[in-house]
């Protein structure tokens, strides 16, 4: 019988295995992706690889590290679906500002693990759990400002936070051991500290959502009928 951590732990694999599928989905099928900040794939991306790498250089489970690998081509396949079907230009600015940010940390890495002498593996767990925090920040601002999220799928965001829940609830049920609890504070807190950001970024989309339930906001002057027209047009013209 599994106790309440390994069933919490399972319950966290499955949201988080689901999780990006409704939005790869949805990007696919809409040929649309203006909603979405590629600030927050891009950060979304670099933490799940430094995960990644924490966990291999961390001697982690395979399953751990088989899991971490499909997240990451979940996060190049998302990225390519923005390049792909993104009206916005400075896509390579981006890209280079966050990867030329990433060196800059790995280095810095580097610096504190010779310094310090505190593992890659707890060093990068602390990196990947703050990038994860910080990676919303861009797609809040991105919908404050555009007040629009139709091309945003809700179940990404709502599963991420059955994810984070379990996995929260997998670590505190345990052991609640100090030192356990310490050792295990990076990955406590990116999981639960994200919880907060999500819950915002949900209620955004259904603060801002034009479909079903009548238009929220007006966007440039035109109504909920006039965007929807606008949006057709430009996909059809994108597509000739």
């Amino acid at each position: 019988m599994l106790s309440a951590s390994e069933y919490c732990g399972f319950m966290s694999v499955i949201f988080w295995t689901i999780a990006q599928v409704p939005q790869i989905v949805k990007n696919h099928q809409s040929k649309s992706v203006d909603d979405i900040s590629v600030q927050f794939l891009l950060l979304w991306l670099v933490g799940d690889s430094a995960n990644l790498l924490g966990c291999y250089l961390g001697d982690g489970l395979l399953t751990q590290i088989l899991l971490g690998v499909y997240f990451v081509m979940c996060d190049v396949t998302l990225l390519g679906q923005w390049s792909l079907y993104s009206h916005e230009a400075r896509k390579t600015r981006h890209a280079s500002w966050t990867l030329g940010a990433s060196a800059v940390t790995m280095a810095a890495l580097f610096l504190i693990h010779r310094g310090t002498g505190i593992s890659y593996s707890q060093l990068l767990g602390w990196l990947s759990s703050g990038i994860y925090l910080l990676s919303r920040v861009p797609q809040l601002v991105h919908n404050f400002t555009h007040k629009h999220t139709e091309d945003l799928s809700p179940l990404l965001f709502g599963f991420a936070v059955g994810g984070n829940t379990t996995y929260a609830l997998s670590i505190v049920s345990h052991s609640v051991d100090p030192t356990y609890l310490t050792q295990q504070l990076p990955w406590l807190l990116g999981s639960a500290g994200t919880l907060f950001f999500d819950a915002i970024l949900l209620y955004q989309i259904r603060l801002y959502r034009i479909c079903g339930g009548g238009c929220s906001v007006n966007l440039g002057g035109l109504d909920c009928a006039e965007y929807k027209e606008y949006k057709a047009l430009e996909k059809g013209s994108s597509m000739a």
